[in-house]
């Protein structure tokens, strides 16, 4: 890593009042954002937090250990690397190769899950708790979509590649959430003179994937939000700390202060083995960085008693462990306090958080498979060289050459010299390496029908591929219900940094009704939120996709509308007062019930199609409300009434 943090630019957009921020010296002309001020503690309690940070630091690298030697041996053998560069036995320059069990199944299983989480659209939905939230979910759910489908704000299909291919590889895969503010300076002639221009280059929530090797919590800790410690390793270059002290994320005398304290990436201490994995990585990729000195800082989210009142408050510290020093400490600045890591596992494993992946589910199966492989290749080069003998005393000492059209000097050619096969290949040998690939696919569940290749042996019919294949799916499923949960609440993370921080991509905003409503969401704290809306993963399933959603709405399109004809016909017996109330909102219902099944199919005019202006059921709503004197409850959003949004910007947090 070369401290690409999350939260290296977390700067405010200088849009919310919040308590506990100082105003740093910012403008529209500035690289400086608004950071939650630090906190100075007193000697004791200094001495007290340093003294835990260090003790926790030291007890998870311990911990770790036996772990972090399989990570390293899973990712050889994702490579398909030899322990040994050349094998020297039973022979010199013996066969060396790796059958990439390991591989075949990560790489089909990662595509699976790439694939699923992008065949439908769109990639987070949004799903009103109460009728009140209906009209607004739309629209928050279209903003989410515009913003997955923007290349420069939260990357999205990029943070899920690269997250995914570690938690099918490693078992486990971290994702944070954070916001990043970041201009650079250049200069424009202006007629004789020459004026500085600030660029904003981004403004806006970011996600990002948390290395393994670099993350911090206890295995016993479950949840990063509960969890007494949890953070990650940064490695910044000076020049990156320069800069975050200049932006107001560090303190300028700290950083100062651990100026001569580099740290070599060739020299690795036994307290900082988790270098080891990434550079591992880095040598199996052919990556491996040419600079050499970095600084090493440890971003920590803490729960410690601040101000001695016995009540421990939720902190977040950039700590240097070399020197001892904290470049910064600052209360959670969230309003609900939650910490932006979340974890992700292929398979749980009871009482720790690390999960299995794919690597772990073969390494024995590898291994031996790659072991009869070898010996397979073996006996055919001895048995594809002839052996000679030769009498003794001819003259052809021990290293003797043999090669193609060699002549041989002999008295006696049936005494002197003779041919001979030390070995031969045994049919047995394909039979047992056919059985470790067929308990290959029991235990991962990447078959020949999941990988989408033909079935060797017996042609299965069409019947049983799909039994194998829907068997399959069902393993796949539980996967991907980890991954959705996982998604999803880094989605509430995502729209959690745009309510505090604020998006300066404000175009949603002048969009009529819509832009409306998003801006009354993202100007509520974020708890109200979560109890009025749900942000979960579009996809469902393996067998979830765009056609299934469509047919879908088409169905209930059908019975919807089979039911109002046979209401209205009955409606019409009970005089024009009746019929007039029913149709009306039969025509709406119908409306709404059209314009979702538009959404399924990628349509954004469908106003097009609508053969209603307004829709009554709001309306209705709105007057009911009224009149009863009621208003919806706290932090519900309320229906708009026309014009345009009062600003170009969005508020920050109540």
């Amino acid at each position: 890593m070369t401290g690409q943090s999350l939260h290296k630019d977390f700067a405010f957009a200088g849009k919310a009042d919040v308590q506990g921020v100082e105003d740093l010296p910012t403008s529209d002309n500035s690289t400086t954002g608004r950071w939650p001020r630090m906190v100075k503690l007193e000697s004791e309690a200094e001495e007290l937090l340093t003294k835990w940070i260090k003790d926790e630091i030291q007890a998870y690298n311990l911990e770790r250990e036996p772990l972090l030697q399989d990570w390293i041996t899973w990712q050889n053998q994702y490579w398909a690397e030899p322990i040994t560069e050349v094998k020297n036995f039973p022979f010199k320059r013996a066969a060396n190769i790796v059958i990439p069990l390991a591989a075949i199944a990560v790489e089909a299983t990662h595509a699976r899950i790439m694939n699923t989480l992008f065949s439908v659209e769109p990639f987070w939905s949004v799903r009103p708790r109460t009728k009140e939230w209906i009209p607004a979910a739309k629209p928050m759910e279209k903003y989410l979509q515009a913003e997955v489908e923007n290349s420069d704000t939260l990357k999205v299909y990029e943070f899920c590649t690269e997250a995914t291919i570690e938690l099918v590889k490693l078992g486990t895969c971290v994702g944070k959430s954070g916001y990043e503010r970041h201009t650079k300076k250049s200069l424009r002639a202006v007629g004789a003179e020459e004026q500085d221009l600030f660029v904003t280059i981004r403004n806006g929530p970011n996600i990002g994937r948390v290395p393994l090797s670099n993350f911090i919590m206890r295995f016993a800790e479950l949840d990063p939000q509960t969890a007494p410690v949890v953070g990650e390793k940064h490695e910044f270059s000076w020049s990156q700390l320069k800069q975050m002290a200049q932006d107001g994320r560090m303190d300028a005398d700290a950083v100062e202060k651990i100026k001569e304290h580099r740290v070599l990436k060739h020299q690795v201490t036994p307290a900082d083995q988790g270098v080891k994995l990434e550079r591992e990585v880095a040598r199996l990729s052919r990556t491996e960085p040419k600079w050499t000195d970095v600084f090493e800082v440890y971003e920590l989210w803490c729960s410690f008693d601040v101000d001695g009142d016995g009540i421990n408050e939720e902190i977040v510290v950039d700590y240097h462990r070399e020197s001892q020093t904290f470049l910064s400490i600052r209360y959670n600045w969230y309003d609900d306090l939650h910490r932006p890591y979340r974890i992700c596992n292929f398979l749980n494993v009871e009482g720790i958080w690390p999960g299995i992946g794919i690597c772990k589910q073969v390494e024995q199966l590898q291994e031996e498979v790659t072991t009869i492989h070898r010996q397979r290749l073996d006996n055919a080069t001895l048995a594809n060289m002839a052996q000679i003998v030769l009498r003794k005393g001819m003259g052809y000492g021990n290293a003797e050459p043999i090669f193609p059209g060699k002549m041989w000097f002999v008295d006696d050619p049936s005494r002197d010299i003779q041919q001979f096969k030390l070995s031969e290949v045994y049919p047995s040998s394909y039979i047992n390496e056919e059985s470790i690939v067929a308990y290959y696919e029991k235990r991962t569940g990447a078959n020949e029908a999941i990988l989408g290749i033909p079935q060797s042996g017996t042609p299965g019919t069409a019947t049983s591929d799909l039994t194998r294949l829907a068997e399959g799916n069902k393993r796949f499923d539980l996967v991907l219900k980890n991954v959705k949960k996982w998604l999803s609440a880094i989605g509430y993370d995502v729209v959690t940094n745009y309510q505090l921080f604020g998006n300066q991509n404000a175009h949603w905003l002048v969009l009529g009704e819509d832009g409306i409503w998003v801006e009354q969401m993202l100007q509520m704290p974020s708890v109200l939120v979560r109890r009025g809306a749900v942000i979960d993963l579009t996809v469902s399933d393996s067998i979830t996709n765009r056609q299934v959603e469509q047919q879908q709405w088409l169905s209930l399109f059908q019975v919807v509308t089979n039911y109002y004809d046979r209401v209205l016909a009955l409606a019409q017996l009970l005089g024009p007062e009746v019929f007039g109330q029913i149709s009306q909102r039969a025509l709406a219902a119908s409306d709404e019930a059209m314009r979702r099944l538009l959404d399924t199919f990628n349509i954004v005019d469908a106003d097009r199609f609508s053969l209603v202006e307004e829709n009554p059921l709001v309306e209705e709503n709105q007057n009911a409300q009224q009149a009863s004197g009621t208003a919806p409850g706290p932090g519900v959003p309320t229906a708009p009434t026309g014009g345009g949004p009062t600003g170009n910007r969005l508020a920050g947090p109540a």
